[in-house]
C-alpha cells in the first residue's frame, strides 16, 4: 500500500513537472519493473512482448517530439554542433570546461553554414548538450563516452542476473538514469549521485570482498554526507 501510494504521488509529480524525459524515463522504468516481475505476460501473449514494447516506445517518442517539436528541433540542432566538437577532438575531447568555452564559436560557425531561419530561432545560449553521453565524448572524447556505456551496460547485466531482493526495481531505476542520460543533464543534480551511490551499495553483495572495511565505510559516509550538502 505504501509503495502504492508513493508510486500514484511520484507520478502526479512527474506529469506536472512537464518534463518529456522525466515522462519517457518514467514510462521506461516502469515497464521494465512490470516485465521482470512477469506482470507483462498477464497483458499480452509471451511472443508479442517484445513487438508491443518496440511499438508503445516509438508512439511515445513521436508523440513526445510532437508536444514540444521546437525545444526538440533546438535539441537535435545541439547534438548537431557537438558532433562537429566531437570530430575535431575524437580521441583526447576538449577537457573540462571545453563545451563552455567552444561551443558557442562552434553553433555560430555551423548557423553561418545552415543559415535557415527556422534554425537561427532555436539558437541559444547553451550550458548543456542535454546528452550525458555525448558531454563525456566531448570532455574526454569518444573513449571515454564508449566506457562509460560499457559500465552502464555490465551493471544492468550484473542487476539483471543477480539475486537480489529487489533486482526489479533496481534495473528499472539503472534505465531511468539511462534514458535521462540520453536526453538530460543528471549529473549536474547532486541528488542523483546520491541514486548511484544507493545503486552501488545496493548491488555489492556478499560475493565481493571489500577490504578495509572500516576505512570503505568511512569513505563511503562522507561522500554521502558531501552530497547531502551540495543538495541542501
Amino acid at each position: 500500500m505504501m509503495w502504492q501510494i508513493l508510486s500514484m504521488i511520484f507520478l502526479v509529480f512527474v506529469v506536472l513537472s512537464d518534463s518529456r524525459t522525466a515522462l519517457l524515463s518514467s514510462c521506461c522504468g516502469t515497464f521494465l519493473v512490470f516485465f521482470l516481475l512477469n506482470r507483462v505476460s498477464r497483458v499480452c501473449v509471451r511472443g508479442m512482448r517484445p513487438i508491443v514494447s518496440v511499438v508503445c516506445i516509438i508512439a511515445i517518442l513521436i508523440v513526445l517530439y510532437f508536444y514540444k517539436q521546437d525545444s526538440a528541433d533546438g535539441r537535435f540542432l545541439i547534438w548537431n554542433v557537438c558532433k562537429e566538437m566531437i570530430a575535431d577532438k575524437p580521441l583526447w575531447g576538449w577537457g573540462f570546461g571545453g563545451f563552455d568555452a567552444q561551443y558557442m564559436n562552434y553553433q555560430a560557425e555551423y548557423l553561418s553554414v545552415h543559415s535557415k531561419p527556422s534554425m537561427l530561432l532555436l539558437a541559444d545560449d547553451t550550458k548543456s548538450p542535454f546528452n550525458e553521453f555525448i558531454h563525456v565524448a566531448i570532455i574526454g572524447g569518444i573513449p571515454c563516452a564508449l566506457l562509460f556505456l560499457c559500465v552502464i551496460a555490465l551493471t544492468l547485466r550484473h542487476v539483471y542476473y543477480a539475486d537480489l531482493e529487489h533486482r526489479a526495481v533496481l534495473f528499472g531505476l539503472i534505465v531511468v538514469f539511462l534514458v535521462w542520460c540520453l536526453f538530460g543533464y543528471p549529473f549536474d543534480i547532486p541528488f542523483v549521485w546520491l541514486i548511484i551511490l544507493f545503486c552501488f551499495l545496493s548491488v555489492v553483495t556478499d560475493k565481493f570482498r571489500i577490504s578495509f572495511p572500516k576505512f570503505s565505510f568511512t569513505a563511503i559516509f562522507f561522500a554521502g554526507l558531501f552530497i547531502l550538502y551540495l543538495l541542501v
